[in-house]
């Protein structure tokens, strides 16, 4: 199991570096969709954020818009060439690029912001990351879940590729609030249509859990 996950992400590291420079060019982010997303969740002005999966940086400009001085965006990717792209568009300032299979990655450090956009299809343990990935968060602090797609739809189109992400598979949005309220966040926000597929959940207080609810914005 572990040699045929690891083959997984080799092969899925290859994919990636070979679209990388025309990534920008084959794949559309619609701003207005990234917009709904990002006002669901919380971004202090200092934020330190975790962009997982950043690839060639489509979160990057929307979240330097919103940080301060202190700010600082970890843009971790397993693909070298996505990087590559990301620090020629945007540079270095604020920005610290981590070539890392996030599955493996041990950040030492605590996050203000952990997103995972348009990338979660792709890890072979997903619980088990988003665990982890729960414990990387500070107070306050939300883990988030985005496609500018719905389950449907993502999930589809990777079983008609003839390519790496053939079998990666997005879960429900309720099975994933239900993992992040297991990961002891909450409240857990989730949004799932045609078009726009959201998870979030918010590390809080235990004092003050009890008060929380997960809420279904769209179904």
């Amino acid at each position: 199991m572990f040699a045929q996950t690891r083959m997984h992400t080799e092969t899925l590291k290859d994919y990636f570096d070979r679209l990388a420079d025309c990534w920008d060019e084959r794949v559309v982010h619609d701003g207005s969709k990234i917009r709904r997303l990002f006002s669901l969740f919380e971004i202090p002005p200092n934020a330190r954020i975790l962009d997982v999966g950043s690839g060639t940086g489509v979160l990057i400009p929307i979240f330097l818009k919103r940080l301060g001085r202190a700010g600082r965006i970890i843009a971790l990717d397993f693909s070298e060439r996505m990087l590559q792209i990301a620090r020629e568009k945007f540079g270095n300032r604020g920005i610290k690029y981590v070539c890392e299979d996030v599955e493996n990655y041990e950040p030492g450090e605590e996050f203000d912001v952990i997103s995972c956009y348009s990338c979660f299809p792709h890890f072979r343990k997903q619980k088990r990351l988003l665990m982890r990935m729960a414990g990387w968060l500070r107070a306050e602090g939300w883990l988030v879940v985005m496609h500018l797609q719905g389950r449907d739809q993502i999930n589809s189109r990777h079983r008609e590729a003839d390519d790496a992400v053939q079998k990666d598979y997005l879960p429900l949005a309720g099975v994933v609030a239900a993992w992040m309220w297991e990961a002891g966040l909450s409240p857990v926000l989730t949004v799932d249509t045609q078009e726009l597929y959201f998870v979030g959940g918010k590390k809080i207080c235990a004092s003050v859990k009890h008060f929380c609810q997960s809420t279904c914005i769209y179904r």
